[in-house]
């Protein structure tokens, strides 16, 4: 999945985050984006919260594309 194809099916994410792997900025970056999302609350009993994680890398200049998702608590 692109970025773009996250968003419609997700919405605009919490947090973002763009990581770089040292590589110079003149080649194809090599770097992750990360989105993090999250549902719910944790006020009161019962409370429930949902954080998700998706990882984009880069396969072409600004072409992200979904490496990896996973469920994380924060």
């Amino acid at each position: 999945m692109t970025a773009d194809e996250v968003q419609k099916l997700l919405g605009k994410p919490r947090r973002t985050a763009l990581k770089s792997d040292g590589y110079s900025p003149n080649a194809l970056s090599k770097g992750t984006l990360q989105w993090s999302y999250s549902w719910g609350s944790t006020s009161g009993q019962g409370g429930t919260q949902g954080n998700l994680r998706v990882e984009f890398v880069s396969k072409a200049q600004e072409a992200w594309c979904v490496n990896s998702w996973e469920w994380v608590n924060y």
